[in-house]
């Protein structure tokens, strides 16, 4: 949890201007590894290509 920060709304954070950064990568950096775990599974253990 944020300081100072409360959820106004079921979907709907309220946070402090200076703590907005520390609040969205609360947020967001866990839903992107989900993200890149799923992508990295579908596509199996694939070598990365060689970049031109």
């Amino acid at each position: 949890m944020v300081h100072d920060s409360f959820m106004s709304r079921p979907n709907i954070i309220v946070a402090p201007g200076g703590k907005m950064e520390l609040a969205m990568q609360l947020i967001l950096i866990p839903m992107i590894l989900k993200m890149m775990d799923v992508r990295r599974r579908a596509l199996g253990a694939q070598p990365p290509r060689a970049s031109a």
